[in-house]
């Protein structure tokens, strides 16, 4: 899961650029655990919607960013249905060891 470089002693330790670096891979390795978690659920979901005659099909995935849509079925070039999950995480950290 999260990695121990990201433990309080190694934040207090670090200057600002590595306090600064530390925060945004965090950043990113929290989005991506969640999007790992949250894609397997979504699909379930989506499973699901296509038992019940839908045809939603992966549109656009990045970390953060899943998209299904059922563009089998468009009418007049547009899709019926559309399903769409957006995390957004955000860390961060004193920017100096003498504030509060």
């Amino acid at each position: 899961m999260i990695d121990t470089k990201y433990s309080a002693k190694n934040f207090i330790k670090a200057d600002r650029t590595e306090v600064n670096n530390l925060a945004s891979n965090l950043q990113e390795d929290v989005q991506n655990i969640l999007h790992t978690h949250s894609q397997k659920l979504l699909l379930t979901i989506v499973e699901e919607l296509n038992e019940m005659g839908h045809n939603l099909d992966v549109y656009d995935e990045d970390a953060g960013e899943i998209s299904f849509r059922d563009t089998a079925n468009q009418i007049n070039g547009e899709c019926l249905l559309r399903i769409a999950l957006d995390t957004i995480v955000s860390s961060g950290y004193k920017d100096t060891h003498d504030e509060c």
